[in-house]
């Protein structure tokens, strides 16, 4: 809960913030395509987990 009141408050999560750059959000997190955590289970889903 405290996560979503801060998120709430701020903006951010931690260092990331809402409307930055995808580019910036990579590298913090890695990179977002293709994403090793994220398992594609069709076509139709690309598995990039920042989206």
């Amino acid at each position: 809960m405290n996560v979503l009141v801060d998120f709430a408050r701020t903006g951010r999560i931690g260092p990331l913030h809402c409307g930055m750059p995808l580019t910036e959000a990579e590298d913090l997190l890695g990179q977002g395509r293709p994403h090793p955590a994220i398992l594609t289970k069709g076509p139709d889903i690309d598995g990039y987990p920042y989206a």
